[in-house]
């Protein structure tokens, strides 16, 4: 072109048929050459400027090279500004619903995208210029479907999306669902546009808009691009909200099964599981890191994706594969903290029907166990020889975490069978939490939890483990959730197992905080059920034995400690000490059956009491390992409750048959209880007024009961009362008199009801002859021929019957009579047999205690003086020699009546040094020459 041409080039006008007239001609140079700087006549009015718009769009979509993109740009801006300039921005609104098929068809087919981004983001940018209904505004972009477009279809929805997000009430992801479902009705094309948008939402693609949409259109946009969390949360709504849509659920499924055929977690995972522990192991590894890159590769939606096709497809299944194990761990351990409820809910969803040895659920009981951890033992053995258990260690915790919140899981399912069989194989550790656990939520209100600890504590496993369990059931208790749980019956057997048990180191630990944490109520609650529980459930040898393994100890180490006698176990020791009831049992009964125990009326009102087994006993052995300062703590809190003042002295408030046990203990007292004792003794002596003489009853005591070290006792009974000898003789004396008298009755009753039992035998055989001999049934007078029965009812007749059952029924009768006769003359015998024998063991404790204290030297006693005036006024007492020379003509074991000898001769050593005078009066009282 030369410079004259150049000079007078003008710019090229472009009018409606200018544009028809290039689009027929179809030539890239000459539509180039005309749309570039090119002035448009635009028609006048508003319909024709439609037309004009969509045929140029065809114009320029012919030009098929990416090169030209930039032209297109400009032109199409500039050809738009001029349309908005004469008819305004509510033309964008309108453009679109004007826009021919052929014109969308070939938005759809042409390579390059600018020119449909570019005019989707004209519309898309208009509610951000000026105020937009977003209706009009909604149904203006949803022309842009017909274009068929992925990427425009999605960034719609993502749009409107945000609109939703803004304005809650627009409601514009509605619109879109409806729009789409009626075009995938019709449009074949269509299905695929979906197919690729779902795959984009689902791995949360957002490379996939930013570099179309967003880089093409982003000084236009008013908004960041769309995250991928966005984009997942929308495909999560889309999800939920597909099943009105049919076409769409459609379309949804089917990426679904596409998508999830090639499914990664499933590579190698229907491998039968090896039997070696060794393989097997190493096969769960690389499975586990296998998915470990699967969910590095994909949106954690996706993975969820594969996680619940799995299952869905490959369960229930009766064949084990790697799968459950892999499965199993990924629950149990998940790395990822987000994916053992999604998977439980899966698996309950989807195999509703539990079995111990179906798949996944033997894989996830297995690993309760943690054999596949461990290998087939429990532990190993170090060079000591002490058995390790690694499940409890501290490189299992991640496991035990896992399997914890695993039964919490299935605990909100309702899986009891499961949970049962998880239960039977865990470590202990895991057992307890989920008790705790259990008993907490009890505590807190929830209901739903309390049928489920029933179970655990009734489990066989539990009540194996009570050593662990109980502990943390109680700790987690409160007294209102305790009174529901000592009222069921299914939870007393793993508590009896519990306080059945030796006192070990943790349930002193446990009796130590709960008197710490728990409030007085909470304990008497739990030691009031127990009373009645254990003394229901064990024997009367061990029936009140778990007081003293569980709780004596802790209760004197907590009040012990206690400066101000304030805290739970002084309040509930004082308590004990004071109210009758509670003393008697936990320590003025003996805590197993006593011989002493049936006497108690044998001697008149003599005191034949138990003193070593009884509880009592046991609180002054705990008492002797406690410190100086302690035990001080509690002497003093012991005296505020037995001793209280009285114009100016002390006075006795406990009952005197405690006072009299409790110093029949005074030899296993440490040093500051024998203060105590020995003041207990002076007050007693002044204190009880009423009644038989405290000094008597003493006496009862020392020689009566089963003390130890009884003449201990007496030294400090003689020194606090100097001239009471005459009353503790004649003390002497009546028990003796007494003791023998007794045993005389008894020995001549036993012969008596020996005699009267033959005599009743003989007799009862004969009357049981005549009487079945009398007996004649009321039909029997009637005479008929011998054999009419015979022919008429076959052998033996209907009479023979009728005697042959009377008869046996007589003698039924009388071998039952026989029995109950026997039953009780064993039973008296038996009961005469024992007072018999308790009788002898009086007398030998009785002549024990005299033969031991007349026998001792003056050194072994703290005031000889007065014992030796004590006995001299024995031996003086010449009504002693009575029940003496009465023991000499009993059946008494040969030791007992050498003893009964020695007595003899030591008062008749007294007498015969001190007072020859009676020496011969009281050898004719025994008997001598």
């Amino acid at each position: 072109m030369d410079l004259n041409s150049l000079l007078n080039k003008t710019t090229p006008c472009l009018a409606f048929a200018d544009i028809q007239r290039l689009l027929k001609a179809n030539d890239t140079e000459t539509t180039i050459e005309n749309i570039t700087s090119a002035t448009f006549v635009y028609p006048h009015s508003i319909e024709q400027s439609y037309a004009f718009f969509d045929v140029y769009i065809q114009l320029l979509l012919t030009l098929q090279s990416t090169r030209y993109s930039l032209v297109l740009r400009d032109s199409l801006r500039t050809c738009i500004m001029g349309i908005l300039k004469q008819h305004g921005l509510a033309w964008l609104l309108s453009f679109p619903s004007h826009v021919s098929q052929e014109t969308w068809h070939q938005l759809h087919t042409h390579p390059d995208l600018t020119i449909l981004i570019y005019l989707y983001g004209f519309v898309l940018a208009l509610p951000d210029k000026q105020q937009t209904d977003l209706g009009v505004w909604s149904e203006s972009l949803l022309h842009f479907l017909n274009s068929c477009s992925p990427v425009i279809i999605l960034h719609m929805l993502m749009s409107f999306w945000a609109k939703d997000e803004q304005y809650p009430t627009a409601d514009l992801v509605t619109a879109w669902l409806v729009h789409v479902n009626s075009a995938l009705s019709h449009k074949e094309s269509f299905w695929k546009a979906i197919h690729t948008l779902l795959g984009v939402l689902s791995k949360a693609d957002t490379d996939y808009l930013q570099s179309s949409v967003d880089q093409q259109l982003e000084y236009s946009l008013h908004r960041s691009s769309f995250t991928s969390s966005e984009l997942t949360l929308v495909y999560l709504r889309l999800q939920k909200h597909l099943a009105p849509y049919h076409h769409l659920s459609k379309a949804h499924t089917a990426f679904l099964h596409t998508s999830l055929s090639q499914n990664p977690l499933l590579k190698r995972a229907h491998r039968v599981q090896p039997t070696d522990l060794l393989d097997r192991t190493a096969l769960l590894r690389k499975g586990t890191q296998r998915w470990m890159v699967v969910i590095g590769s994909v949106t954690p939606f996706e993975f969820n994706i594969y996680l619940k096709h799995a299952i869905q497809h490959h369960y229930p299944n009766e064949r084990k594969t790697m799968l459950d194990l892999i499965l199993a761990e990924w629950i149990v351990r998940d790395p990822f903290g987000c994916h053992r409820t999604f998977l439980l809910d899966c698996i309950v969803q989807w195999t509703p029907r539990y079995s111990p040895t179906a798949a996944p659920f033997h894989a996830i009981v297995q690993l309760f166990s943690g054999r596949e951890e461990t290998g087939p033992t429990e532990g190993y053995t170090i060079k000591t020889g002490a058995k390790v258990d690694v499940v409890d260690m501290d490189g299992a915790s991640e496991l035990m975490r896992g399997c914890c919140a695993v039964l919490e899981q299935l605990t909100r399912h309702g899986t009891k069978a499961w949970i049962e069989d998880c239960l039977t194989t865990a470590a202990p550790s895991i057992v307890t939490w989920y008790v705790g656990w259990l008993a907490m939520g009890v505590t807190l209100g929830k209901t739903e939890q309390e049928a489920w600890l029933l179970v655990a504590l009734a489990q066989a496993h539990a009540r194996a483990l009570a050593s662990h369990v109980v502990p943390a059931c109680l700790r987690a208790l409160d007294t209102h959730s305790l009174a529901w749980l000592v009222q069921q019956e299914a939870s007393w057997g793993v508590l009896v197992d519990y306080f059945g048990q030796t006192s070990q180191g943790t349930s002193r630990c446990l009796t130590r905080d709960l008197l710490r944490c728990k409030p007085k109520a909470y304990m008497d609650l739990l030691v009031q059920s127990l009373r009645r529980r254990m003394s229901m459930s064990m024997s009367p040898s061990v029936s009140k034995a778990w007081f003293q393994h569980h709780f004596l100890a802790s209760v004197l180490e907590e009040a012990g400690s206690d400066v101000s006698h304030g805290n739970v176990a002084s309040q509930w020791l004082c308590q004990i000490l004071t109210v009758p009831d509670e003393y008697e049992w936990y320590f003025g009964t003996p805590s197993s059956p006593s011989l002493d125990r049936p006497l108690a009326g044998c001697l008149g009102e003599h005191d034949v009491m138990s003193v070593w087994p009884t509880g009592l006993a046991s609180l002054l052995q705990e008492m002797a390992r406690l410190s100086a300062l302690e035990a001080d703590r509690l002497t003093q809190l012991w005296r505020s409750q037995w001793v209280s003042q009285h114009n100016g002295s002390g006075v006795l408030t406990a009952p005197a048959h405690w006072i009299l046990q409790c110093l029949g203990l005074y030899d296993l007292a440490p040093a500051c209880i024998k203060q105590l004792m020995e003041e207990f003794l002076r007050l007693g002596l002044v204190s009880y007024a009423s009644g038989r003489p405290f000094i008597v009853r003493m006496m009862d005591l020392i020689l009566l009961s089963d003390m130890p070290e009884a003449e201990e006792m007496l030294d400090l009974l003689v020194l606090s009362q100097t001239h009471q000898e005459d009353a503790m003789v004649g003390s002497i004396g009546a028990i003796f008199m007494q003791l023998v008298e007794q045993l005389k009755l008894e020995s001549r009753s036993k012969h008596i009801a020996a005699t009267h039992a033959a005599t009743t035998t003989t007799i009862t055989t004969t009357t049981t002859t005549a009487a079945a001999a009398a007996i004649i049934p009321p039909h029997a007078k009637r005479q008929r021929p011998k054999n009419q029965w015979h022919e008429r009812r076959g052998r033996g007749g209907r009479r023979g019957k009728y005697f042959r059952k009377l008869k046996e029924d007589e003698k039924a009768d009388g071998r039952m009579e026989e029995e109950k006769e026997e039953e009780v003359n064993a039973t008296a015998a038996t009961l005469e047999g024992e007072t018999q024998v308790n009788l002898i063991l009086l007398i030998q404790r009785a002549i024990g205690f005299l033969q031991t204290a007349l026998s001792a030297s003056d050194q072994q006693s703290v005031c000889a003086s007065a014992r030796r005036k004590l006995w001299s006024t024995l031996a003086c007492s010449l009504i002693f020699y009575e029940p003496l020379a009465a023991l000499g003509q009993l059946s008494l074991s040969e030791e007992l009546q050498q003893d009964r000898n020695s007595i003899i001769q030591a008062c008749l050593h007294i007498l015969q040094k001190d007072h020859p005078s009676l020496y011969d009066h009281a050898k004719r009282v025994l008997g001598h020459c």
